[in-house]
């Protein structure tokens, strides 16, 4: 414990990077970086974002989850992770911590899962692009 804390005192531990991409309900676009091809779109001004976070009728948020699938793509909130095996994952966060969602299975299953399953698992699409994925 002793060393947790002295590391988090000196800042030696890294945080997990703070990122979200939200869907447009009203134009069907999944939006990272910009939409329309603005560079303006995403302000860095801490009110405009904060003022987008609340404009729940046009947007639904997700967020990034500090982790990586196989091929390096960022995991959202959203996402759906095929495995190796061909079993298909829902990433959703719940009460804390991200959680997969076994498709088939109906099954949850907590944080852990997603560093497996990263490690050896690839995105496949997201709850809003491709729901024929959750079948």
């Amino acid at each position: 414990m002793y060393n947790l804390l002295n590391n988090l005192l000196n800042k030696e531990v890294t945080m997990r990077e703070i990122k979200f991409r939200a869907w447009n309900k009203e134009n069907k676009l999944m939006v990272y970086n910009n939409e329309y091809n603005s560079a303006s779109y995403w302000a860095s001004d801490i009110g405009i974002i904060n003022g987008r976070f609340n404009n729940n009728l046009h947007y639904i948020w997700m967020q990034y989850t500090g982790i990586k699938d196989k091929n390096g793509k960022e995991i959202y909130e959203g996402d759906i992770i095929r495995n190796i095996v061909g079993e298909k994952y829902l990433v959703y966060y719940d009460k804390g911590t991200h959680f997969l969602h076994d498709i088939a299975k109906d099954t949850d299953y907590e944080d852990i899962a997603m560093y497996m399953c990263s490690s050896f698992g690839n995105i496949i699409g997201n709850i809003y692009e491709n729901k024929e994925l959750l079948k």
